[in-house]
């Protein structure tokens, strides 16, 4: 879970991810920023990951 808390407190640029609760690590949602200069910039997309107990073997399951 150390990657995942990284996400939280170091974020690549253009993105945030957080958990949906305290309660449950196995739900996050992630915002993704349009990039300047490029066909989606101010876009912005969201998502919902759900981790299984398999990660990080098994990527997650991303949803819009």
């Amino acid at each position: 879970m150390s990657d995942l808390k990284s996400i939280v407190n170091e974020p690549p640029e253009g993105c945030s991810a957080n958990p949906n609760s305290d309660e449950n690590l196995f739900g996050w949602s992630a915002t993704i920023f349009g990039p300047d200069k490029t066909p989606w910039e101010g876009g912005v997309s969201g998502l919902r990951l759900t981790f299984g107990d398999n990660y990080p073997e098994k990527p997650p399951r991303c949803y819009r």
